[in-house]
């Protein structure tokens, strides 16, 4: 049986896409409000928070940005807002390499919304940045937002 397929999932009330990897199913569905998966050996409910007893790794990453500025940016601090229930891992690449790793652990929760921040390193001045939030011991979580402070330069890049 094959493991090393991946399921790409598009919700399109929202144009979500998201991608699993290490899925051991060739097809997945939603029925009566349960996830099914299904492969070779039967069809399978996925429930629960864990597989088979492991915590379930999850990230996303956003691509390289500018922060919408053509100048210099020096980052400070960033603000993440959604529901997780344990800690975050935030690495944040620099458009000329290297990467620097923070934790993100709740600060402000309210009924539905935990907040999260973490003050930047300063790094050296870059343009283009990336950013990648992984979860820790397989905590669940959806982020909403993500917020940047950054100090802009005086250069302009050309």
């Amino acid at each position: 049986m094959a493991v090393d397929r991946l399921c790409v999932i598009f919700k399109p009330v929202n144009y979500a896409v998201a991608q699993w990897v290490n899925y051991n199913f060739n097809s997945f569905c939603e029925f009566n409000g349960v996830a099914l998966g299904s492969n070779e050996d039967g069809i399978f409910e996925l429930t629960g928070d864990t597989d088979n007893n492991t915590a379930i790794d999850a990230f996303f990453e956003l691509g390289p940005t500018n922060l919408g500025e053509d100048k210099q940016l020096k980052l400070r601090r960033l603000i993440a807002s959604g529901e997780f229930d344990g800690d975050l891992l935030l690495t944040v690449y620099k458009g000329e390499g290297g990467a620097v790793e923070y934790s993100l652990s709740p600060i402000n929760k309210d009924m539905t919304q935990t907040t999260a921040e973490t003050t930047l390193q300063l790094f050296p001045q870059d343009r283009f940045w990336s950013f990648k939030v992984e979860n820790v011991d397989g905590c669940d979580f959806s982020i909403d937002m993500i917020d940047v402070l950054v100090a802009l330069l005086a250069r302009l890049i050309r």
